[in-house]
């Protein structure tokens, strides 16, 4: 991996899928290794810095690109390709910036925005152990004087080892849940790279330990109401990238499968050819994942779609039901993607075992990563709840529940 990204954006260059496409492929190249020795992938994050990719839905006003939602879909599908790893650790910093422009003060904005422009990157420590339902929080925000103590520990922590800032989770003495948005290096925050899970292995999604961490007044952030209503689209984008994520592994298997079969995979002698890849059932397998991993590409994009229209909507005078109701199919249509890329990224990266024999196991080659990350990935979502939401909604006109969005 070289020091820095080929390719930078600038205000006069806005090619951001080229920059991505460039960036990737430099990821790409380690990273079987990386998994494999549990590498933490800091030089990734410091060329995802250097790129300025960060600031893709940062506002032009700000400086930023202000990209649209297909467009970090397309980046993000290339990312997520390369290494799901760096994919996943990029969602914080993706949706903090979603975050902080939609319920953030103008101070916030400029001082933020400024420094994201920059190159500066967001982690999160939201998620807790415990608790009697997912997503409960302990976390406390309470006064000192005129300013605020924050203490906690936090799980799954992702991307945080390797970005500047953080986006924690916590309730006031009120119960009101807040984000708090801090540097990464302020005094009683400890960070630990404790993440054992059997795929998704360098993501850095361990524990952060919050002791009596200094916060101002500034630095707090609610999230409450967009446009009048009770939920904004923010989550489906959380989601969406989850979703593509899996896209991801589905275009990687693709191109492992194809690769394996040219070069390495051998025939047998039943089969009446020479060439591997003239064996009708490798082409058969192959058909197979390029099947369903394009069709999740496809349907992927779309879903973004969906999610710039509703971002696009009160810039065009849509608002109240009408624009609930967009938020509505904006969650329906995620639930759908994550549903499908997960029976892609799991089922595409079984049938890679059918393009060759024993040899394609070996460990140099480091292919069942896919079906770890895939497996470790999709048990982060109760998918047979979105089913059901999503039953509800094509049924009764129920909107999916803010859990399934």
């Amino acid at each position: 991996m070289t020091a820095a990204s080929p390719v930078a954006l600038t205000r006069d260059h806005i090619d951001v899928v080229a920059v991505a496409r460039a960036l990737a492929d430099d990821i790409a190249r380690d990273a079987a290794r990386r998994d494999r020795e549990h590498i933490l992938p800091y030089e990734a994050f410091e060329e995802i810095r250097h790129s300025r990719l960060g600031a893709l839905r940062v506002p032009r006003r700000y400086g930023g690109l202000e990209a649209s939602w297909r467009q970090v879909a397309e980046v993000y599908l290339l990312l997520s390709k390369a290494d799901t790893n760096v994919a996943q650790g990029f969602i914080p910093h993706i949706t903090s910036v979603e975050r902080l422009a939609l319920h953030g003060t103008e101070e916030q904005k400029r001082h933020f925005f400024a420094r994201v422009v920059a190159g500066d990157l967001f982690g999160v420590a939201n998620a807790e152990l415990g608790g009697s339902v997912r997503g409960a929080v302990a976390t406390t925000l309470t006064r000192d004087g005129a300013n605020w103590r924050l203490n906690g520990r936090k799980y799954y922590s992702t991307g945080s080892l390797f970005a500047q800032h953080l986006r924690v989770t916590a309730i006031t003495p009120d119960g009101e849940r807040v984000a708090v948005l801090i540097p990464r290096e302020r005094d009683g925050i400890r960070l630990l790279d404790d993440w054992d899970g059997m795929g998704q292995r360098t993501t850095a999604s361990g524990t952060t330990e919050l002791e009596n961490v200094l916060v101002l007044d500034s630095e707090i952030m609610s999230s409450a109401g967009w446009h009048g209503l009770p939920r904004d689209y923010t989550d489906a984008g959380v989601h969406l990238l989850h979703a593509g994520l899996e896209v991801g592994i589905g275009l990687a298997v693709l191109d492992d499968s194809v690769t394996y079969a040219r070069s390495r995979a051998r025939t047998v002698r039943e089969s009446g050819v020479v060439r591997a890849a003239e064996d009708p059932f490798i082409q058969h397998a192959i058909g197979k994942i390029a099947t369903r991993a394009h069709a999740a590409q496809a349907l992927f994009l779309h879903t973004a779609d969906l999610i710039d229209r509703v971002a696009d909507a009160p810039a065009r005078g849509v608002e109240g039901a009408a624009l609930e109701r967009l938020v509505a199919e904006a969650a329906a249509g995620v639930s759908e993607i994550k549903i499908f890329a997960a029976e892609v990224a799991l089922s595409t990266s079984e049938t890679l075992y059918e393009v060759g024999g024993a040899s394609i196991t070996r460990a140099d080659a480091n292919y069942d990563r896919h079906w770890r990350n895939a497996r470790t990935h999709t048990t982060h979502d109760p998918l047979a709840y979105r089913a059901k939401g999503l039953g509800a909604w094509y049924l009764d006109g129920i909107a999916p529940p803010v859990a399934n969005a």
